[in-house]
């Protein structure tokens, strides 16, 4: 999404309108200052023998990162990769708390998992940071139609004409019909990480 290198403390963020729509947050504009943890999505993991914190941007809130496993259960599993992001799922197989993991991801904002529920586990580490959104972008692809493995219809973005257009402010119910994707460009502010999110509705 942005040809600039980001800062340790600057990180781009993905966000789904229907986050907002769901009424767990206000829309985001510009300067605005928020707080919310951060969840992680990938395919593939692999453990690394480099044991070193690392994030590379890779474009679209997409890194490739090396992270510290520093809390784990059945259902959910943090990482640290300069950062602190959570992933609620099964962790993969033969991961254990210390190790060092590899991996490509995506970076979004949490939708309710920790701020609702999470932040409660026995020994689970406060994950929401406070932040200032510098700047937002709202994904321009049109929608196409095609259709799933079992032949069921569905909307995709045209991946030929994915790109991403400024915008002052996200407008979860407006832009896209309600469908937009935004990625919110946010520097950590020098906050100790909390608990408990004060700013979400």
């Amino acid at each position: 999404m942005s040809d600039t290198k980001l800062t340790q403390h600057e990180w781009e963020v993905g966000l789904s309108s229907w986050i907002i729509q769901d009424g767990n947050y206000d829309n985001f504009k510009v300067g605005q200052r928020a707080e919310f943890a951060l969840e992680f999505f990938s395919q593939t993991y692999r453990k690394s023998q480099v044991q070193a914190k690392s994030a590379k941007m890779l474009g679209a809130a997409h890194y490739e990162i090396v992270g510290e496993v520093v809390y784990l259960t059945s259902e959910v599993w943090v990482l640290d990769f300069g950062i602190c992001a959570f992933q609620e799922s099964k962790p993969p197989e033969g991961i254990s708390a210390g190790d060092y993991v590899a991996a490509e991801i995506y970076l979004g904002i949490d939708p309710f998992f920790y701020f609702e529920g999470l932040y409660t586990l026995p020994g689970m580490p406060p994950l929401i940071y406070s932040w200032e959104i510098s700047s937002i972008a709202h994904q321009t692809a049109p929608f196409i139609e095609t259709r799933d493995l079992s032949g069921q219809k569905m909307m995709v973005r045209d991946e030929k004409k994915l790109g991403y257009k400024t915008v002052s402010n996200t407008d979860a119910w407006k832009d896209d019909g309600g469908n937009a994707e935004y990625i919110l460009k946010s520097t950590r502010l020098d906050v100790p990480p909390k608990s408990e999110n004060t700013t979400a509705i």
